[in-house]
């Protein structure tokens, strides 16, 4: 169903009662479809990929531009798959199931289209759910989403599965849901406009979360504004939306938004500069911060372990929404002191003599700059600083001018020596400036810093995801 599909069709989901079970029954209520043939009744999981079947899952043959899910079915039904979802007939597929066709017993399900088929079976899964609370912004949405799951530790919830997050993930992050969980948080990523309804029309939010707007994808969008419209179709979901008050893009073009909106979202709350909750003062040590807080919700002092200035924002995000479904601040005290960030989120680790940040799951300029601050304000004593950064890509024509700002902010930190990947930091480089930098393959980067080590050293690894930058990792492996 796309995203702009009758919505009463919706509203009639929102109110079929299912259990933990996945019944043939269920699915073929929830899609259009003709039941080629009917095997085992009842499955145990939904999947996508015939290398993961284990037995007694729900195959769905989707295809995509470089594949084609029917021409595993044959390889699901041999793993242990109890039924296959597929656009082509069962009559189609018959030669290349030989003799599997009278061997096994499996259901089979035809369908006009199989992604569109998962989308509708994954609006039906989240009505288990009671309430859905829709993470998106240009940075910071996992980080929000596992701080936001550790506040809310002590209720039933679920949520993205990995980086689950698009029209192929999110269905499959909402078929982890169990009936009655009491959350689930969603991230919702998007490359281009419209996306965010379409997953908004899967994962029916109640709640949204706009992180913020930065230069991710402003290749493909062309301009911030059209990142921040992009985003912020979620607001026509809602019935709350968390917003960042730091962020102008933010502050400019969802304000607009907002007057255009006829009872949607009924509830904004802003975080950030003295808003609806803000950040009063803030310590940073090695381990974590200890934040004073205050706006609509009261003031408290927050210890906060594993969070430093790149996850302030999602912190105070996930500490609003947490406040707002009405728990007190100590709850959310006592349960923060359980986060863990994920791999490549910042996350400070002590190996030995040497300390080591995996921020490199993924990189902007807003990123680039908080982390580099991070350390700048950490001071690390008189360690040697030794930055592992790729470029920032899909940058468009803006890329120069925002590689030269994390030049800057590089500069002032005055490290030992950086290893650039890529071509965009090195272009950027003024011709006086005195950094000491190296532009090597990421192999090539690992066999040299191998040489170069000593104890003490501090090493900030960092760069958008193809750059590879976490292979320099193994060197602690």
């Amino acid at each position: 169903m796309s995203a702009d599909k009758d919505i009463d069709k919706i509203n009639n989901i929102r109110n079929f009662e299912v259990d933990d079970s996945i019944l043939l029954s269920f699915v073929t209520s929830l899609t259009n479809c003709e039941i080629e043939r009917v095997g085992p009744m009842e499955f145990e999981r939904i999947s996508i990929d015939s290398r993961d079947i284990k037995g007694k899952e729900l195959f769905i043959a989707i295809k995509g531009k470089n594949f084609d899910g029917h021409n595993f079915i044959k390889n699901a039904l041999e793993q242990g798959a109890f039924g296959i979802i597929s656009e082509l007939s069962l009559a189609e597929v018959a030669n290349t199931l030989g003799n599997i066709v009278f061997g096994t017993d499996f259901s089979f399900i035809k369908v006009p289209n199989t992604i569109l088929a998962m989308h509708d079976i994954a609006r039906g899964f989240r009505q288990r759910i009671e309430k859905v609370i829709g993470i998106t912004g240009s940075v910071g949405k996992t980080t929000t989403k596992e701080i936001l799951k550790t506040l809310l530790k002590g209720y039933q919830t679920v949520s993205t599965f990995g980086n689950f997050n698009n029209e192929i993930g999110l269905p499959l992050s909402l078929f982890r849901a169990k009936k009655n969980d009491k959350f689930g948080i969603f991230e919702m990523a998007m490359r281009s406009k419209g996306e965010i309804s379409q997953l908004c029309s899967i994962a029916m939010p109640d709640i949204g979360i706009i992180t913020r707007i930065a230069e991710s994808h402003i290749g493909l969008l062309g301009s911030m504004e059209n990142i921040a419209r992009a985003k912020g179709e979620i607001l026509d979901f809602v019935d709350s939306a968390f917003l960042n008050f730091n962020c102008k893009y933010s502050r400019k073009i969802f304000g607009e938004m907002l007057k255009d909106k006829k009872g949607k979202p009924k509830e904004v709350i802003w975080f950030g500069k003295e808003s609806d909750l803000y950040i009063k003062s803030h310590e940073i040590f090695i381990h974590g911060s200890r934040l004073e807080l205050s706006g609509r919700f009261g003031n408290f002092v927050l210890r906060a372990p594993n969070i430093f200035l790149p996850q302030f924002e999602p912190l105070l995000a996930s500490v609003a929404v947490a406040r707002f479904l009405g728990l007190d601040w100590n709850e959310i005290n006592d349960n923060l002191q359980g986060y863990h960030p994920l791999q490549g989120r910042f996350l400070i680790k002590k190996l030995g003599d040497q300390i080591v940040i995996d921020d490199s799951y993924n990189a902007t300029c807003t990123s680039f700059l908080k982390g580099l601050e991070t350390i700048k304000s950490l001071k690390f004593g008189n360690r040697r600083k030794i930055f592992v950064f790729g470029d920032i890509l899909e940058a468009g024509d803006k890329s120069r001018d925002l590689h030269k700002k994390v030049i800057k902010k590089i500069e002032e930190l005055d490290p030992f020596l950086v290893y650039f990947v890529g071509t965009e930091f090195v272009k950027s480089v003024g011709r006086n400036s005195k950094l000491r930098f190296k532009n090597l393959g990421i192999d090539e980067v690992k066999e040299d810093l191998a040489k170069i080590l000593s104890k003490e050293d501090l090493v900030y690894i960092k760069g958008s995801n193809s750059t590879k930058t976490w292979k320099v990792l193994e060197l602690w492996d």
